[in-house]
């Protein structure tokens, strides 16, 4: 039992045949790769701030890079410096003075759907979903969209029986009109699921790619 920052890993009992988290990363941190033997796994919770619901292996390679694919179902709690704190100021996310427009994007595709959900994570980083249910009416409440960092918010208030849905958004980002691109852009691409993201490690920094449904090729985002 060693008491540290499990981010570093731990050199001394390097190399590994197998590394496990149990605690969930965006970035997979470099020295876990430096620490595993030429083709030997690391297996963990790998999530956005939008989702939160994967479990990623890799395979090392010779070159201290590393090749990664979903493999399951599983949420954790972050690491705990690369933890998101979102949440809705009621003063910096006002209605009155935002942009006000319209979408016919159904809530659940944005907010309930698995796999709309992970590639959203993918294509809006920094984006985290908060729902906070009508406590007065069934099935009515706001979908609200927020970044820490940069301010940016988007709001999306639901309640059945609807086919538009008033959008709020503010900040240097204009965040809804990024989730509802990301969104057609998923559904455009054959709404891939967890099986077809690929997931490289280099040693510069960590890059995901949709993999082609057909051998023809692969795209890129």
């Amino acid at each position: 039992m060693i008491t540290a920052d499990g981010a570093e890993g731990h050199p001394p009992g390097a190399p590994y045949d197998r590394i496990i988290a149990t605690a969930a990363v965006q970035q997979v941190p470099h020295p876990w790769v430096t620490q595993t033997r030429p083709s030997g796994t690391i297996l963990t919770p790998w999530h956005t701030a939008y989702h939160d619901g994967t479990l990623a292996s890799f395979t090392v390679n010779g070159d201290g890079t590393a090749d990664g694919r979903i493999v399951g179902t599983v949420a954790f709690v972050f690491l705990r410096d690369k933890r998101i704190y979102a949440s809705i100021n009621d003063e910096e996310c006002d209605e009155t003075t935002a942009q006000r427009s319209h979408t016919s994007v159904v809530p659940y595709r944005v907010a309930g759907d698995y796999d709309a959900s992970l590639a959203l994570g993918m294509k809006v980083p920094g984006c985290s979903v908060i729902t906070v249910p009508d406590p007065t009416a069934e099935l009515t409440g706001t979908l609200w969209f927020v970044d820490p960092t940069t301010g940016s918010w988007a709001s999306l208030h639901y309640q059945p029986n609807t086919r538009t849905y008033p959008i709020h958004q503010s900040g240097p980002r204009n965040f809804w009109d990024e989730i509802e691109t990301a969104y057609y852009w998923w559904r455009d691409n054959g709404r891939p699921g967890p099986q077809r993201w690929r997931i490289t490690i280099t040693h510069e920094d960590q890059q995901v790619t949709l993999q082609a449904s057909s051998p023809a090729g692969a795209a890129r985002h």
